[in-house]
C-alpha cells in the first residue's frame, strides 16, 4: 500500500443507546464483582491469620469457613467470566 492510499472504510455498525447502556451496566457489574472478589481474598487472608494465632479449635472452625469462602470465590469468578463472555 502506498502512503497516498487510504484504507477502505468499515461499514458503520449501528449501536442502539440501549446496547451501549447494557455494556456500561455489564462493565460496572464486572468492576463491582472484581472488588467483591478482592475482598473475599482479603477476608481469607485475615481468616488464615486468625487461624495461625488461635488454638486448634479456632483453626478447625476457620477451615470450615475457608471452604465456604473458596466456594464463593469460585462462584463470583464464574459470574465475572460469564459476563465477559456475554452469556
Amino acid at each position: 500500500m502506498n502512503s497516498g492510499e487510504t484504507l477502505p472504510e468499515r461499514p458503520a455498525q449501528p449501536t442502539s443507546p440501549r446496547a451501549g447502556l447494557e455494556t456500561l451496566k455489564i462493565d460496572a457489574a464486572k468492576a463491582c464483582l472484581g472488588k467483591a472478589l478482592d475482598a473475599l481474598f482479603k477476608a481469607q487472608e485475615h481468616l488464615n491469620t486468625a487461624a495461625d494465632q488461635g488454638g486448634e479449635g479456632v483453626s478447625k472452625v476457620i477451615d470450615g469457613i475457608n471452604q465456604q469462602l473458596r466456594g464463593l470465590q469460585r462462584e463470583v469468578s464464574q459470574v465475572v467470566y460469564r459476563l465477559g463472555k456475554g452469556t
